[in-house]
C-alpha cells in the first residue's frame, strides 16, 4: 500500500483454482497465429467468494524445420492480457497482516493524514479499531483474538504485457517449450516438456 501511508505486508492463503479456456489457431505457410482465452475462479480461506480472473493471449510465430528426422523450432512473439475481479471481501487474522511489530509512530502518521481526517465517523471508528490493535502489538500486548474484515477494489497496474517464446521439437515424440513475459510491472517464465506416444492404428 502506498496511500494514505506506505505499508508493506505479506500474507499466505490456501486455495483452490478451477476454470476453463478456449484456444484457436491457424497457419499459413511457415507462419501461424494463435488466440487463447481462459477464465478461472480461485477460492481461498481469506475471501468470502471466489475471485475471478480472465487471461487472453495473442501470439504470432514461425515454424522452421531443421532436419528430416523431425527436428524443428518455433519462435513466437505476442501479447497477453490479465484482468481480475475488482471487488474482494473476506476476513483475516490481525497477526497475519502484521506478523512483525509495526514501526513506532505508524498509527500517529495515519491519524495525521488528510485521508483519515476526511473519513465519516462510522468509517473512522473502524480505522481506529485497527490502529488501536496496532498500538497494542507495538506495546507488546497480545493480538491473537483480533481479526480484520475487509472489502477492497483492486486492479492490475498494467493489464497488458509482451511475451516471447520458442518451442524446440527434438523428434516426433519430444517437445520442449519456454516462454518469457515482460513489460510493465509483471514478469513471468514458463517451461514445459511434452511427449507424444504416436500410437499406430492399422
Amino acid at each position: 500500500m502506498v496511500e494514505p501511508v506506505a505499508l508493506e505486508t505479506n500474507t499466505t492463503a490456501d486455495g483452490t483454482t478451477y476454470g476453463f479456456g478456449l484456444v484457436g489457431a491457424f497457419g499459413l505457410g511457415p507462419g501461424w497465429m494463435s488466440v487463447d482465452w481462459n477464465n478461472t475462479w480461485t477460492e481461498t480461506n481469506l475471501t468470502n467468494d471466489p475471485v475471478r480472473a480472465t487471461i487472453m493471449g495473442l501470439r504470432f510465430g514461425l515454424l522452421k524445420w531443421l532436419k528430416k528426422n523431425g527436428k524443428a523450432i518455433q519462435p513466437w512473439i505476442g501479447t497477453q492480457f490479465q484482468q481480475f475481479e475488482s471487488k474482494t471481501d473476506g476476513t483475516i487474522r490481525f497477526d497475519e497482516v502484521f506478523p512483525e511489530v509495526p514501526d513506532p509512530g505508524f498509527t500517529d502518521e495515519v491519524r495525521g493524514t488528510d485521508w483519515y481526517m476526511d473519513l465519516p465517523p462510522p468509517q473512522k471508528s473502524i480505522v481506529d479499531d485497527i490502529l488501536d490493535a496496532i498500538d497494542d502489538k507495538t506495546s507488546g500486548i497480545g493480538t491473537e483474538g483480533h481479526s480484520i474484515t475487509y472489502r477492497m477494489n483492486k486492479s492490475t497496474t498494467k493489464p497488458w504485457n509482451m511475451v516471447v517464446g520458442m518451442n524446440y521439437q527434438h523428434n516426433f515424440h519430444w517437445n520442449f517449450r519456454g516462454e518469457f513475459g515482460f513489460l510493465g510491472t509483471r514478469n513471468s517464465f514458463m517451461a514445459s516438456a511434452s511427449y507424444r506416444f504416436g500410437f499406430k492404428i492399422k
